[in-house]
């Protein structure tokens, strides 16, 4: 269960997850042990998941996104689990997700020219079950968040 201290701490964290607990202190107006068993907790019980650094894509030449529809023939639930394995052996799938609507997967792909995202595609149709994809590259991204706002 999540209070509003805790709320307030992920808040700070999310702007900041290399924030001191001396500032977490400071906006909360918490002790420090206080804030740092709170973060265990949330941790311990994966409230938080990890923490991370966020990449500008042209800075490390990974400028080419993009979004692929991806149909499978139908299946079980086990065989779903084996697609979902073999995407996530391919480095450049960012995420995948399981969806329902016209295809079955859909995955962001984030590479460094067009020839790596083509053999990406390659590594997609191979897999067992994959029978059509659907790509659109990504212009411009208006707006990006990893942040779930509470």
């Amino acid at each position: 269960m999540i209070d509003e201290i805790d709320k307030k701490i992920i808040k700070e964290l999310t702007k900041n997850s290399k924030i001191k607990y001396k500032d977490l202190v400071r906006s909360i107006g918490i002790t420090a042990p206080t804030i740092q068993r709170k973060i265990k907790r949330m941790e311990k019980e994966g409230i938080i998941k990890g923490y991370t650094t966020l990449l500008d894509r042209e800075k490390v030449k990974k400028e080419i996104m993009a979004i692929v529809g991806i149909y499978t023939s139908p299946g079980t639930l086990e065989f779903s689990k084996q697609i979902t394995k073999d995407f996530l052996k391919i480095k450049e799938i960012n995420s995948v997700f399981y969806v329902t609507g016209e295809y079955n997967f859909c995955a962001i792909i984030i590479c460094s020219s067009i020839k790596e995202l083509n053999r990406v595609l390659d590594k997609i149709s191979s897999i067992q079950g994959v029978t059509r994809t659907v790509t659109s590259i990504v212009l411009d991204v208006p707006k990006e968040r990893l942040i779930i706002e509470l």
